[in-house]
C-alpha cells in the first residue's frame, strides 16, 4: 500500500518539474489557416548572453522539427507565408532559495505551544536560472506580429545539455497553441 502511495506521490511531483504555462497573443483579425510555409527570421541578439553556449543551428533545427508538423519551409515553388523569430532571454529568479528558519508562539484557552521550523535547499533539480523561450510569426511583407507564445522554464547554470533540452521542451509546449484556436 505505501509503495503505491509514494510511487504516486513521485510520478505527481514529476510531473510538476516541467509546468508549462504558455502564454499567448495574436492578431484576432488574422485568418492562419491559410499559413503553410516559414522562412526564418535571423537575429544576432535572439540568445541571452547568460546562455550564450547553446547551439543556435541546434535548437533552430529542433524547432523546425516541431514546426514542420504542420507548416513546411518555404522554397523556390513556394514563398514564406510567415517569418519565424526565436528569443532565449534571462528572466531575474524572484524567490530566494536561501535557508529558512522560522519560529511561532501561540496560545488558546491557557494552553501555549510554540515551534521552530528550519528549511535548507537539498541539491534541487539543477535548475538554478530561469529563462523566457518566446516564439514570434510575423507577416513577411510587413514583419507586424501576427503570433507569439512564450513560456518561462529553468535553466542550468552549469550544463548547456541540460539547456537544450529544456528549450526543446518549451519550444514544443509553445508550438502546441499554435494556431490559435477561436
Amino acid at each position: 500500500m505505501w509503495q503505491r502511495l509514494l510511487l504516486m506521490g513521485a510520478l505527481l511531483l514529476s510531473g510538476t518539474a516541467f509546468c508549462a504555462n504558455v502564454e499567448t497573443d495574436y492578431e484576432a483579425s488574422f485568418n492562419f489557416d491559410n499559413l503553410h510555409y516559414y522562412q526564418w527570421l535571423d537575429a544576432a541578439d535572439n540568445i541571452d548572453e547568460a546562455y550564450g553556449a547553446l547551439p543556435r543551428d541546434n535548437i533552430k533545427f529542433d524547432l523546425e522539427q516541431s514546426l514542420d508538423t504542420g507548416l513546411s519551409p518555404a522554397n523556390a515553388e513556394h514563398k514564406a507565408d510567415m517569418l519565424v523569430r526565436f528569443y532565449i532571454k534571462s528572466v531575474k529568479k524572484l524567490v530566494d532559495d536561501g535557508p529558512r528558519v522560522g519560529v511561532g508562539m501561540g496560545g488558546y484557552g491557557g494552553n501555549t505551544g510554540g515551534g521552530i521550523s528550519f528549511s535548507f535547499p537539498l541539491g534541487g533539480s539543477g535548475l538554478d536560472q530561469q529563462a523566457q523561450i518566446v516564439i514570434d510569426f510575423l507577416d513577411p511583407e510587413t514583419q507586424r506580429l501576427l503570433w507569439r507564445g512564450s513560456l518561462v522554464t529553468g535553466m542550468s547554470s552549469s550544463s548547456s545539455q541540460v539547456n537544450e533540452r529544456q528549450v526543446n521542451k518549451a519550444a514544443a509546449e509553445i508550438l502546441k497553441q499554435f494556431p490559435p484556436r477561436n
